[in-house]
């Protein structure tokens, strides 16, 4: 049974060997990008512009230093692919507009009048 999310970039489970990771990498599909409707969403790159606090890339890769071990890499687009989504983010298979959902949604309410249920939050 294989995971959904990874259907097309997953080793054969009845290989007559397990691969590793580095073995599966010679092979694997590059790494998806955004679709490009998604990049021209305005309400999508609006919450990313006003928020950028919520969309910091965090990495203990130095993914020059990386890219620098993998010059040779026989499958480079695959390792184009982790770099690009190391530096700018992963958005693995993204799609905000979904038939029947809203574009946006707003959770914010008001305060709690129970001064003990408004410490508590």
């Amino acid at each position: 049974m294989r995971p959904k999310y990874l259907r097309y970039n997953i080793w054969v489970p009845d290989a007559e060997f397990t691969p590793t990771t580095a073995e599966w990498s010679e092979t694997a599909l590059p790494l998806p990008r955004p679709p490009s409707h998604e990049l021209k969403n305005r309400i999508v790159s609006k919450t990313i512009r006003d928020n950028p606090h919520l969309f910091k890339i965090v990495s203990p890769i130095d993914v020059d230093t990386f890219e620098t071990y993998l010059t040779y890499h026989p499958n480079p687009e695959f390792v184009k692919s982790v770099c690009t989504g190391l530096r700018e983010g992963f958005w693995p298979w993204a799609d905000t507009l979904q038939p029947g959902y809203p574009t946006t949604h707003d959770e914010n309410r008001a305060a709690p009048e129970n001064l003990d249920k408004l410490q508590f939050l």
